[in-house]
């Protein structure tokens, strides 16, 4: 990379031994007097265009101007081009001064275009078209890396559009490599085609970037997998466990759904409590051990102490292994008082 600062002092140095203020410099070139300015403080490089007539007036080679001596440089000076051999990290260092025609020229024209890795330095100063090219052939060729780094550097509109080509080919292993890069409305749309087609690995992956509203519409039909109840909002959970136990009892969807919820201690006893007396309620004790599993201690006490009120040693028989031995013996001390 060129040194800004040496360029910029080397500038003001031999201006000033021309005794030239920066406004006479800046009319010499034809441009403006801050241009001249970013220069000296090493803001900003002079345009290549400006590189001899800039040495001529300052009477400094342009080895001397830029710090170093630059075969690319050279080319383009000479040959208005970069040259088809040049180094592309000689052209990365010069990219500050030239123009991005004549980076994207060469790119097109030589060999190198293939080798993308090689090639990546460059992509900033490729028109847009240009890079969604390379990015295309880069997805395509199964460079990685390369797709990891540069989705993130393009517009979302571009890489929502290239979703949406590779959903209608089924390509989602393709799509899913530009995540990253994509929009929230996109991400959406891409988890709800791979619900659809039973792409449920890749579905997975994208549930996190997911809206947990959209989660929330598969919860309604007990058709969320199991992987991705970890990224639904607690309460829409715990509301899901109860809506489920409503249409099917007790049954392994309302195992998962319990398990989950322990991540949330409060919730979930809460959940249990309301489970618990509704599951008493309904079918008394036969299978509330699958659900006491979850409930905390002080639950498992309020619960058990109800029923032994209702139906005595006999009713609570069926759950003792989930009681407080103590707390029993209390409770039947209590009643024969």
């Amino acid at each position: 990379m060129f040194d800004m600062n040496h360029t910029g002092t080397t500038i003001a140095e031999r201006r000033r031994a021309k005794n030239m203020t920066q406004m006479a410099l800046a009319d010499a070139l034809n441009i403006s007097y801050q241009a001249v300015s970013n220069w000296e403080r090493g803001i900003s490089m002079p345009d290549i265009s400006k590189l001899p007539e800039l040495s001529e007036l300052l009477d400094v080679s342009i080895d001397e101007l830029l710090g170093k001596k630059s075969a690319v440089i050279d080319d383009v000076l000479a040959e208005g081009k970069i040259g088809e051999d040049a180094d592309v990290q000689e052209i990365a260092e010069a990219v500050p001064i030239l123009k991005p025609d004549q980076i994207e020229e060469y790119a097109q024209n030589t060999a190198k275009r293939t080798n993308l890795r090689e090639l990546e330095p460059l992509w900033g100063s490729f028109s847009l078209g240009f890079r969604m090219e390379l990015f295309r052939k880069a997805l395509d060729q199964g460079e990685d890396d390369i797709v990891r780094r540069q989705v993130y550097l393009l517009p979302r509109e571009n890489v929502d559009a290239l979703c949406r080509e590779l959903e209608e080919k089924g390509d989602f292993d393709k799509a899913m490599q530009l995540v990253p890069g994509l929009s929230e409305n996109r991400k959406t749309d891409l988890f709800r085609r791979l619900m659809q087609t039973g792409n449920t690995a890749h579905a997975e992956k994208l549930a996190a970037e997911v809206d947990p509203v959209v989660l929330d519409e598969y919860l309604e039909t007990d058709s969320l997998p199991r992987k991705m109840l970890r990224h639904v909002h607690p309460d829409s959970l715990a509301k899901a466990a109860v809506r489920h136990w409503e249409r099917n009892g007790v049954d392994d969807q309302l195992h998962q759904y319990m398990k989950f919820l322990m991540i949330h201690p409060v919730l979930c006893d809460e959940t249990c409590a309301k489970l618990l007396i509704a599951e008493y309620e309904r079918r008394g004790t036969a299978e509330m051990n699958e659900i006491l599993f979850f409930a905390s201690r002080e639950t498992r006490g309020k619960i058990g102490k109800h029923i032994f009120e209702k139906e005595g040693i006999a009713g609570i028989k069926p759950i003792m292994s989930y009681l407080d031995s103590e707390k029993v013996e209390s409770w039947i001390r209590e009643q024969n008082t």
